[in-house]
């Protein structure tokens, strides 16, 4: 009986990527590279081409992947009908590219949906979507919906004065952009258990960083502009508003008996990279208000959970912090945007949990998570001559369209 199921599934599903790629592949096929026309105000747009993309992960979701329960979890998204990215998709014409564009509206931070309509009348949902005649563009408010007060306003900002940028012929490419001029491209491309991904751009004006460590996930990268940060977050709008650029190592955390098992300790260490002057007697006793009674602070120290956290000031506009002493050797110069390297596992990873641990991997999102990061062997970055290359490799006989489908689906579950 259950491979009766089985089978049934299988058909059921089949029929549906047959019917879909029959839609797919009746299109005109899109230009090597094409300019694309976005609002002044962008400073991030992803690319992706759905017939591409499909195209692509079928052969790893059909003749690789051998899990089915992946497949029916699939199509239960895909039907679902309770998803508010498929209803936005649906007024788009899927035989074009579909962007993914950061903005500012109203001197709001938005994400918005830009495409083709399908020709469907998209009039029902006009709180929604902005559409102009001119270029047959169509766009959806992908954080809640246009304001009526202003909507003719907020259409002359998507419209008015755009900029011109010119996509390459990927399935799947990002771009960041500063002051109306392309800075940075990524380009994923996918190779057996490896994710490679192509960077280019302008070089950065140098400034410190930390030199990766065994052991360790490391993150380097300028910081542009806070993207829809966490109200939370905006608590410390002090610092990110003169933050250029951060480094990190990350260690993991560890929970200790005698503390809150639900506030881990984590293990690192950062440099703050400002625009202007910032002590670190300032930036303590700021930090320290929003730690409450628990933390203690010292001249350079700040105590928190039995866990010391070092203070320096490199020079007057770069702080180093973390759970280690400053040392000068562990800090190089850099010029480049973006930098990536070491183990992703360590982000999740949490010591001394005991029984408690049992209990977080019921939390989905951190199972799912920590899983994805642990099919990661390591990432490595690869100069080259006129761009860097960030390869993620993953274990072996892993595949890692499958494992981002089923993170996607854990994550959206």
């Amino acid at each position: 009986m259950k491979i009766a199921r089985n089978i049934f599934n299988y058909f059921i599903i089949t029929f549906f990527w047959c019917g879909l790629l029959y839609s797919l592949f009746w299109i005109k096929k899109p230009e090597a590279n094409c300019n694309v026309f976005i609002p002044a105000s962008t400073t991030n747009v992803i690319q992706i081409k759905p017939k591409a993309l499909v195209t692509e992960l079928l052969p790893d979701i059909y003749l690789k992947n051998k899990d089915i329960a992946l497949i029916n979890s699939i199509h239960s998204y895909l039907f679902s009908g309770k998803k508010a990215s498929t209803e936005t998709l649906f007024y788009f014409d899927l035989n074009y590219p579909i962007y993914l564009v950061h903005c500012k509206l109203n001197n709001q931070s938005t994400w918005l949906c830009k495409g083709k309509p399908n020709g469907k009348s998209f009039s029902k949902k006009p709180s929604k979507y902005i559409y102009s005649k001119k270029g047959n563009d169509l766009y959806a408010n992908l954080d809640g919906t246009f304001s009526a007060n202003n909507r003719e306003q907020l259409k002359k900002e998507i419209f008015a004065d755009p900029i011109r940028l010119l996509i390459t012929n990927e399935s799947l490419s990002a771009y960041s952009i500063s002051n109306g001029k392309l800075k940075n491209k990524y380009i994923p491309q996918f190779m057996d258990n490896k994710i490679s991904i192509l960077t280019s751009g302008e070089n950065i004006k140098e400034r410190k960083i930390l030199i990766n460590k065994p052991n360790s996930f490391h993150l380097s990268t300028d910081f542009i502009e806070k993207i829809n940060l966490p109200k939370s977050i905006t608590e410390y709008n002090y610092l990110t508003d003169n933050l250029i650029g951060f480094s990190i190592n990350y260690y993991g955390a560890e929970s200790n008996a005698k503390t809150d098992f639900l506030s881990p300790v984590p293990k690192f260490e950062s440099i703050l990279s400002f625009k202007k002057q910032f002590l670190i007697d300032s930036l303590q006793k700021r930090i320290v208000l929003h730690f409450g009674n628990e933390a203690k602070t010292y001249p350079g120290k700040i105590e928190f959970y039995e866990q010391n956290y070092y203070f320096h000031q490199i020079d007057s506009a770069t702080i180093y912090i973390g759970s280690y002493s400053f040392q000068s050797t562990k800090i190089k110069l850099a010029n480049q945007s973006f930098q990536m390297t070491g183990e992703p596992k360590y982000l999740t990873q949490i010591k001394n949990l005991g029984l408690w641990g049992t209990l977080l991997n019921l939390i989905p999102s951190y199972s799912s998570s920590d899983y994805f990061f642990k099919t990661i062997k390591t990432i490595e970055k690869k100069e080259g001559t006129n761009n860097t290359t960030i390869q993620i490799e993953f274990k072996p006989r892993t595949i890692p369209r499958i494992e981002l489908i089923r993170l996607f689906l854990a994550l959206n579950s």
